[in-house]
């Protein structure tokens, strides 16, 4: 993937080898730039451009943008839902439909058998696979030793549940080492994870790193 903007000699490109930095010292841009990427995600409009083997692609559907960390927030609503999908498309395949069917169907005599002892006629209109799996509030296990280790994985079940995404990290180095922040990036980037550094102060260059630098006046290099 490519990340252009207007106001940047240089394009921002995941397929070179090692990880894309963006250092942007004015901090009038680095809000417009940040601005615009988060407005194209909520829909809007905006000046910046994502494409992939030369096609245009939405930076709605194919960026996410991670600026919180403390705490990380693995449970997110929109990753979930996904998940949830998939139970929903497993439990209906060939090889769990039937106890899934027989499970629906203990569950409607269950709730007729209750029913019977009210004194009004009760009917179970909201009996389904859906929303039974819905009900029993899935979450994904939030037990990790260390912030790259549960950052790693989210990105990984993003692509897995939804499709391959541009993570745009805005200042990530002010949570992680060094030594702990290039051992993350190589495990990112060994798993071909598409993803960029974007940060308000220029740290010591990493091994693995291809740094473009704003200053505060505006001058790149």
């Amino acid at each position: 993937m490519k990340l252009a903007y207007p106001q940047l000699q240089s394009v921002l490109d995941t397929e070179i080898a090692g990880i894309n930095t963006l250092v942007i010292e004015n901090k009038d841009f680095f809000v417009q730039f940040l601005n615009d990427i988060v407005a194209q995600i909520d829909g809007m409009t905006g000046q910046a451009v994502l494409s992939l083997d030369g096609d245009i692609i939405e930076i709605s559907k194919y960026v996410e943008v991670l600026d919180r960390f403390v705490p990380f927030e693995i449970n997110k609503k929109n990753l979930l839902n996904k998940i949830l999908h998939s139970f929903e498309k497993t439990s209906l395949d060939e090889e769990h439909f039937e106890a899934t069917q027989k499970l629906l169907i203990e569950i409607e005599n269950y709730m007729d058998d209750i029913a019977f002892a009210e004194s009004c006629d009760i009917m179970c209109t909201k009996v389904s696979i859906s929303n039974l799996i819905r009900s029993v509030g899935i979450e994904i296990r939030d037990e990790y030793e260390s912030l790259g280790e549960k950052v790693l994985d989210y990105m990984e079940m993003v692509r897995a549940y939804d499709h391959e995404k541009l993570f745009i990290f805005v200042n990530f180095r002010s949570y992680m080492p060094d030594d702990k922040l290039d051992l993350f990036i190589k495990s990112a980037l060994s798993k071909c994870l598409k993803f960029i550094l974007i940060d308000s102060a220029g740290y010591e260059i990493l091994p693995s790193e291809k740094r473009i630098t704003i200053d505060k006046d505006l001058c790149e290099f």
